[in-house]
């Protein structure tokens, strides 16, 4: 799926996050579509441990915007899709005081 977004990137001079966002969209069209039930689309939520959330947390610390490299070797590291841990540092600079995120 990572190949598919970075190729979906470079063919529309879109942004990882666009392509990512658009890729949500059309996954909560099919799970409102497939009629609620049945097997659904959507992943399941994926729940940090305390180990992690300190392992991600400290990454927060140090740069609350990390590129690529970064969200990939962390993905790896905790065992997860990039997508959540994508979403994890979006959800957090949310939460974040602004002087942890500036």
């Amino acid at each position: 799926k990572s190949k598919q977004i970075d190729q979906l990137c470079l063919q529309t001079d879109l942004k990882r996050h666009q392509v990512i966002a658009w890729y949500k969209r059309q996954r909560a069209k099919a799970t409102r579509n497939c009629g609620g039930g049945g097997s659904s689309v959507v992943a399941k939520r994926h729940k940090f441990s305390r180990l992690e959330k300190s392992a991600l947390l400290g990454a927060f610390v140090c740069n609350a915007y990390p590129d690529r490299n970064t969200l990939e070797r962390l993905a790896r590291v905790l065992n997860c899709g990039q997508e959540t841990v994508y979403n994890w540092f979006a959800n957090m600079r949310k939460k974040a005081p602004r002087f942890l995120v500036d």
